[in-house]
């Protein structure tokens, strides 16, 4: 079980952000122990606000060769990936499900094909994808929901959009 967070801030000043708090970053590496790593995103500003993603990924090895996520792609797709490929989609033996399910994704130009490829994938998962041709941020996990993964919105100014794969309080701005 991998340990998978995105967190969105905006603000005035994003760097005064402690977006993801101790604990919270413990239980992931919990998760996933053999590799952890944060992938941060600015998405620029607009009217004195700016907005940045952080990407967290925490990968529990248990077969093959270990694959660190978040996993990345040259165009900047970035892909959190919780879970296992059994069928839908073909996984060549040691090929990693996740770096094949990133390549399905980047190949999708509408919004119908990425949906109709993420309900083709057979086994328990969850995902944080973000497809950077359109600025989209897709998150889901399968029917069964057999892989966690949990939603924060944000309920003040200071807040953070949270979706992760473990309980965590909210997240808001540090008083410096």
């Amino acid at each position: 079980m991998c340990g998978i967070c995105c967190v969105i801030t905006v603000g005035t000043d994003t760097g005064d952000v402690q977006w993801i708090d101790d604990k919270i970053c413990e239980s992931l590496r919990r998760r996933g122990p053999n590799h952890s790593e944060i992938v941060q995103k600015s998405l620029g500003s607009h009217n004195g606000l700016s907005c940045c993603i952080n990407f967290s990924g925490h990968v529990l090895h248990l077969r093959g060769s270990l694959t660190p996520q978040p996993l990345q792609d040259q165009s900047g797709n970035i892909l959190l990936w919780n879970g296992e490929i059994f069928g839908g989609i073909n996984v060549s033996e040691g090929s990693n499900d996740g770096d094949v399910l990133l390549a399905s994704l980047k190949k999708c130009n509408e919004n119908e094909e990425l949906l109709s490829v993420m309900c083709t994938v057979q086994g328990p998962w969850s995902f944080i994808y973000w497809q950077e041709n359109k600025k989209y941020l897709w998150f889901g996990r399968d029917f069964f929901g057999r892989r966690s993964l949990l939603l924060h919105l944000p309920t003040c100014r200071n807040d953070s959009f949270v979706i992760t794969s473990i309980a965590c309080r909210p997240l808001t701005r540090s008083s410096k």
